[in-house]
């Protein structure tokens, strides 16, 4: 009979557990809507602006990343940031004509003259003095990011292959930095009739969703670069292990749908077909190759990871190397 009570106990502290984290989650999720209501009140009743900060050397995955965050990314009151680390030690000779960094400063500053405001953008030309790109730019980037009082409304922007055609800068921002970055795989996505913008997929990858901060984190950096009045979607993936099944399972599933779907809904995102979609993985398989066939088969334009970890995880790395889509990494 002991042991049977005891049993009764676990099973009933197990339940309790879960039972907090979905409460635990609720409260994060109604304290950072109750936050998003303030920042548009104090701002005019509008959305606060955003900051991009975009690195450019003249590629053409340089050049993708900066064009899809001038016509894809910002919106009306957001500003932008053109950062390129150009070496004073080295013979500019083997550079193509537009590389060099004179001329790249110019094609950049006279395509922004034609589309935004002087106010609206600023070009840093920054000498690295023979370092290496990748640990330099991890530098500069953190420190730009700690004097500026609203680095918490800033993302980092890069093409996934620079001039070398590498990807390392890319992979390394993603766990260096000290803000989200967005790593950049597709181009511009074509206009609708009347020349006006498609509406894109955001995919928030949840590992555990009753880590209420991660989760909150996750969902606010997505609602953070969609943009509602234009039809984007959000699905909330979460891929979880198919052993772990059962009415507790249902019941968890179910609450954390249910709290998504309040959130869609006070977001101004559920018209557009947001949702919570748990996936199942099978045995043997793992949560990666899960998560980058469903950011296939829901055509997803960008998928947004947290890190597990201060470095980037091997599912991480995976997701970020095999997806086809445009990557945001949540700063931890």
């Amino acid at each position: 009979m002991g042991a049977v009570q005891g049993t009764i106990r676990a099973d009933s502290t197990a339940a309790d557990a879960d039972k907090s984290n979905v409460d635990a989650l609720a409260d994060v999720v109604a304290a950072r809507a109750r936050l998003s209501a303030l920042n548009r009140a104090f701002s005019g009743g509008g959305d606060s602006s955003t900051k991009f900060l975009v690195a450019v050397d003249g590629s053409e995955g340089a050049d993708i990343a900066f064009a899809v965050t001038l016509q894809e990314l910002m919106r009306s009151r957001d500003t932008l940031h053109v950062l390129h680390a150009f070496d004073s030690t080295k013979t500019k000779a083997d550079l193509p004509e537009a590389m060099k960094p004179g001329p790249l400063k110019e094609a950049v500053d006279n395509r922004l003259m034609a589309q935004l405001a002087k106010r609206r953008y600023n070009l840093i030309w920054t000498d690295k003095k023979g370092e290496n790109t990748v640990p330099f730019l991890t530098t500069y980037v953190n420190k730009l990011a700690r004097e500026d009082a609203v680095a918490r409304r800033t993302f980092f922007v890069a093409g996934y292959t620079g001039r070398k055609k590498s990807s390392s800068l890319a992979i390394h921002s993603a766990g260096k930095f000290c803000l989200p970055s967005i790593i950049v795989k597709q181009p511009v996505m074509p206009t609708k009739a009347q020349n006006t913008p498609t509406s894109r997929i955001f995919v928030a990858c949840m590992k555990d969703p009753s880590n209420a901060e991660a989760t909150a984190h996750c969902y606010d950096v997505a609602l953070e670069l969609m943009k509602p009045g234009l039809g984007d979607q959000l699905v909330v993936l979460h891929v979880y292990d198919e052993s772990f099944n059962g009415d507790e399972v249902d019941a968890k599933l179910a609450k954390w749908s249910e709290h998504f779907a309040q959130r869609f809904a006070e977001d101004g995102i559920a018209s557009s077909g947001s949702k919570f979609l748990p996936i199942a993985h099978p045995s043997g398989t793992p949560p990666r190759d899960v998560i980058v066939a469903q950011l296939s088969a829901l055509a997803a334009n960008y998928a947004v990871l947290v890190p597990t970890l201060e470095k980037v995880d091997i599912t991480m790395k995976h997701v970020l190397v095999q997806a086809e889509c445009n990557l945001v990494v949540c700063k931890r």
